[in-house]
């Protein structure tokens, strides 16, 4: 995926890395992606991870959210591993403790292909590193109707 990007998107000032930003501080950035990563490590990782982007401007992390019916408790620790927080009543919330950090939330809807439950939810919040105010737009909910997904 890295060199197809590089290949199709790269451009002299737009690159891809794969790195472990766990260890690793990361170059500094206009924007950092961060999807679907956060709810397989641990909540130490989790920040490590957010402290070794801060030099990226934007971060913009997407994370599957359990129904909120069933959310027992935001961010219960876990360890690394391909298990997923949701299957144990939780999430990543990154505007809660351990981690609180301001976030926008720029999009929240219902997955139909859930995992546990009907209701669980991916959400996309934006970490503003740099502390702009410069407006982040989202075009509606075209992501969403393209993958089949409700809000």
């Amino acid at each position: 995926m890295i060199a197809y990007n590089r290949i199709a998107f790269g451009t002299d000032t737009i690159d891809f890395l794969l790195a472990d930003a766990t260890e690793l501080e990361m170059p500094k950035a206009d924007l950092c992606l961060v999807r679907q990563v956060f709810q397989h490590l641990s909540n130490r990782d989790i920040s490590n991870t957010l402290r070794n982007t801060r030099r990226s401007s934007l971060l913009l992390v997407t994370e599957h959210l359990p129904a909120p019916n069933l959310l027992r408790r935001p961010n219960i620790d876990k360890s690394a591993c391909p298990d997923i927080r949701v299957t144990f009543g939780s999430g990543v919330y990154l505007d809660q403790p351990p981690f609180n950090r301001k976030i926008e939330v720029l999009l929240d809807f219902a997955i139909q292909a859930y995992n546990i439950a009907p209701g669980e939810r991916l959400r996309t919040v934006l970490i503003r590193n740099d502390k702009s105010t410069r407006p982040v737009i989202v075009p509606t909910d075209c992501h969403a109707r393209k993958q089949g997904l409700n809000s």
